[in-house]
């Protein structure tokens, strides 16, 4: 045999390359949403800021709940109580607006989602509100998927008034 004729095997049906991975969109904003489905995905990913909302006043829920204070108050003189069913209520209602905005975005929702995101962030403002310093991290997640449910919010429209439809045609 020589090295003219040599043709290297084939590689068996179990070894070929096969794509493992779906298109997904990462949460991050300002990315470049040119494809309907990366639309799509931003809409949906902006739900994810009244989630992580909601997470964030769990884990503050959680940590009243397991507060070694048995009765009386916690920081800044607050009932324990009131913080713990303030914080499930204000989860719930978090996680309400979430399952809207999956099902029917909306920007008036999603700004409502920046603006909340944004009041997580300031200690203060958490404090006399609801008792609690809210999860920082968890938050700044919740503005990064609020900006882009706003910014699939745009693209949607700019994408509707660039495809011409069928009347168009």
């Amino acid at each position: 045999m020589s090295a003219d004729n040599f043709k290297p095997r084939e590689a068996p049906r179990w070894d070929a390359r096969h794509p493992t991975r779906t298109p997904y969109i990462e949460w991050l904003p300002f990315q470049k949403l040119d494809q309907p489905w990366k639309i799509n995905a931003a809409l949906r990913a902006g739900s994810g800021a009244f989630v992580a909302i909601a997470l964030s006043h769990g884990f503050s829920a959680f940590s009243a709940w397991i507060s070694p204070i048995r009765s009386g108050t916690l920081l800044f003189g607050y009932d324990k109580s009131a913080v713990l069913t303030a914080n499930l209520l204000v989860g719930l209602v978090a996680l309400c607006l979430a399952a809207v905005t999956f099902r029917v975005p909306s920007l008036p929702l999603y700004y409502l989602a920046l603006v909340w995101s944004l009041i997580e962030l300031i200690p203060p403002l958490t404090y006399g509100l609801y008792g609690h310093g809210a999860g920082y991290f968890i938050s700044l997640f919740g503005l990064a998927v609020a900006i882009t449910g706003v910014q699939g919010i745009h693209a949607r429209r700019r994408f509707r008034d660039c495809v011409p439809t069928s009347s168009q045609l």
